[in-house]
């Protein structure tokens, strides 16, 4: 999804934070920022088992690559949402370094 063709007036207010974490077991252990990427992430020092990019968008996806990679615990997993979403930006998304 290119950021240009998102409508930001109506973008994601469907979406309701306690109706999502309602569903999550664990839920103490969940940290939910709103808002853009990297903007949201000050304060953020801890080291992570998992973590869940669901960015929608090439540049604060990569952003959250960059940040979390160096605090993954060993073992660690992060999960970008919509990798193998073919209407994500483009089809070399995947082979993209991050560097």
């Amino acid at each position: 999804m290119r950021e240009e063709d998102i409508d930001w007036e109506g973008y994601l207010k469907h979406v309701n934070v306690e109706d999502t974490l309602s569903k999550m077991p664990n839920r103490e252990n969940i940290i939910v920022k709103i808002g853009r990427f990297p903007e949201t992430a000050t304060g953020i020092g801890d080291t992570f088992a998992f973590v869940n990019l669901d960015m929608d968008l090439y540049e604060p996806a990569i952003g959250g690559l960059r940040f979390f990679y160096p605090k993954m615990a060993e073992g660690g997993v992060i999960l970008v949402h919509d990798y193998f979403n073919k209407a994500y930006v483009s089809p070399t998304y995947g082979n993209r370094r991050i560097g």
